[in-house]
């Protein structure tokens, strides 16, 4: 296939892009191979390019602003089949591990992959990407010149007002206006956020003004009509941090978006940046891009692009370099024939639109005929009408009925069965011995004779899943509560597993105990009654680990050492007269930790 490589940073000017043959790649498990359409042209290239971004691998095919038409399949892939559309963005794959990705955060993960920097990008005529960082693009109804910028400028102004975390009536201000400035302040006039945009050009001052600026003019000279609840800064110019944190109310603020700046300088600290936050846009995450294209179509936008041939990327990286560009986008169109494409908006996967009640697509009215209003049953249909003057009152309410049951939009349900998209948890699973000693343990694996499940969610909480033969828990834990879970889990073995979505478990039948509940919550297709049966099955799964609880909870693992216990022990103070079973030794309390041993024995 034709690429474009990069093997030896140098300006643009020089032309370190080379056009090549390269083997064209295969899906490998859990991939999927795009037949590339167009790919937009990103200023991030330029800075890989030039070597303001260190080069990763060399040689390298940039781009990451990609789509394409699914063309290849690799082995468990559920969600992509052939002839889908798809996009592939900045975030190629991370660790799913560490706390970072278990927290939703993948854009932290020490093992980040990037596409066009660690990894093939888009300026060639086919690319793989993960299944599960792949977005699919079935349902949005845009020209594929319209959504290629939307992988990177889009979501990065999606993710710089997630970091600012703008309400509803606050007063946000935008510095420089390029692209990613533009959706940006789309996303906040849909949010209800109050936007002052400044910029040197007249030709963006306009632009911000069409889309829903409230103030579009250069701060420099004007200044800042009023003080900024948060502000987002584009331009990679460090000397104007400062400026910009003057505008920002304590309590706000400030996010940088470029990837890379001159020198920062803070002159007068106590009056500029005490009591205001500064952070940077740092990668991009799933949560980034499926929340932006959830709300995409209702942004309404007017994005002027300009498509170049394939054999010209050297030149639009050119003109984006010297700001020659007219038009806002540049997007390199690689292919035109595409066998096979089912267009939008015949989708079987999208995106949940942001804007819409629980999270559901924007539903179609259905057609309404006679007097028979669009309600979900022909049972609360009104009856025929009846003719005559005296009866006008009853023709202005069932009139009135039609309204309403118009106004309530039927619900839509997604490709997983569900209201809105779900990600694919992961799960610590607990294999443990038992609290009591009951009649079936002789008969059970001795450190399998219970499990249970927990997850990590967002803002530092955790979810647990504990099922019993008469009752199932389902809670949610604080860091501290999960953390006892987990060296109760230590006794035995803990497992990552990462669940299924859409799950294909079978239905409840007859008995259930833990082993079986904790199978139908991960949605796997077998069937376990045992907890060692289930821990047998989940470990010859290829995406299963064991944990070690002691790294992830930071401990030394001698305070972790539970292989030898066979029950769980409580403190006097935790449990006072809890029974003691002879002859089996009590290390640790489940409830707070503490060593219980006797003195002479700890240090083993």
């Amino acid at each position: 296939m034709k690429a474009w490589v990069l093997e030896k940073q140098a300006s643009v000017e020089q032309h370190p892009l080379k056009w090549v043959d390269v083997p064209t790649p295969h899906a490998r498990e859990g991939e999927i191979r795009l037949k590339v359409l167009v790919c937009g042209v990103c200023r991030t290239d330029i800075h890989i390019a030039e070597g303001d971004l260190p080069l990763h691998q060399s040689p390298v095919i940039p781009g990451h602003e990609v789509l394409g038409v699914v063309d290849e399949v690799g082995k468990n892939v559920q969600h992509f089949r052939v002839g889908d559309w798809a996009g592939v963005y900045w975030l190629h794959r991370a660790c799913g591990r560490c706390r970072h990705c278990l927290a939703h955060r993948e854009n932290y993960c020490p093992k980040i992959q990037c596409t066009g920097w660690d990894v093939n990008g888009g300026y060639a005529e086919y690319v793989t990407a993960p299944a599960a960082y792949a977005l699919p693009l079935n349902g949005v109804q845009m020209s594929p010149a319209q959504i290629a910028p939307l992988m990177c400028p889009g979501i990065s102004g999606y993710a710089a007002i997630k970091l600012t975390g703008v309400q509803p009536g606050d007063q946000l201000g935008l510095y420089g206006f390029g692209p990613t400035a533009y959706y940006a302040l789309k996303v906040a006039r849909h949010l209800g956020v109050e936007t002052y945009v400044s910029t040197r050009s007249r030709r963006h001052m306009q632009l911000a003004r069409s889309a829903g600026a409230r103030w579009a003019a250069n701060a420099a000279d004007k200044g800042m009509p009023t003080k900024l609840d948060a502000a987002i800064l584009f331009p990679p110019a460090g000397d104007l941090v400062e400026p910009v944190l003057a505008q920002v109310k304590p309590g706000g603020v400030l996010v940088m978006a470029p990837v890379s700046a001159s020198p920062i300088r803070i002159e007068d600290y106590s009056q500029h940046l005490w009591g205001r936050d500064l952070r940077t846009l740092y990668h991009l995450n799933r949560s980034d891009a499926e929340g932006f294209f959830g709300m995409v179509g209702r942004l309404k936008i007017e994005l002027e692009t300009r498509l170049f041939p394939f054999e010209q990327l050297p030149e639009a990286l050119i003109l984006i370099k010297h700001g020659r560009l007219e038009q806002s986008n540049a997007v390199i169109e690689v292919s035109k024939d595409a066998p096979g494409v089912r267009h939008p908006p015949s989708s079987r996967r999208a995106f949940p639109d942001v804007g819409a009640p629980h999270g559901a697509e924007p539903a179609e009215e259905p057609a309404v005929s006679g007097n028979t209003p669009p309600c979900p049953s022909s049972a609360f249909a009104p009856p025929e009408p009846l003719v005559g003057r005296r009866h006008k009152p009853a023709r202005r309410a069932r009139a009135a009925a039609r309204r309403r049951h118009a106004a309530v939009e039927p619900l839509k349900l997604n490709a997983d069965g569900s209201l809105v998209m779900l990600e694919k948890g992961c799960w610590f699973v607990c294999f443990v011995p038992g609290i009591t000693r009951q009649w079936w343990h002789p008969f059970a694996h001795k450190r399998h004779k219970h499990v249970f499940a927990l997850r990590s969610e967002l803002y530092g909480l955790w979810t647990v899943f504990e099922p019993w033969w008469t009752r199932m828990v389902v809670a949610s834990l604080r860091p501290e509560q999960a953390s006892q879970f987990l060296r109760w889990g230590a006794r035995g073995d803990v497992l990552l597993v990462r669940e299924s979505i859409p799950g294909h478990s079978s239905q409840f039948r007859g008995w259930m105990n833990c082993a079986a509940l904790t199978v139908h919550l991960l949605g796997r297709r077998y069937w376990a009654w045992t907890p060692h049966q289930l821990y047998r099955r989940l470990l010859q799964e290829p995406g299963t680990c064991r944990v070690d609880v002691s790294v992830l909870l930071n401990d030394q693992p001698a305070n972790l050492d539970y292989a030898r216990a066979q029950t769980v022990a409580a403190c006097p103070a935790c449990a006072p007269g809890a029974p003691r079973q002879p002859g089996v030794p009590k290390p640790f309390c489940l409830q707070c930790g503490r060593d219980i041993r006797p003195p002479s024995k700890r240090n083993r």
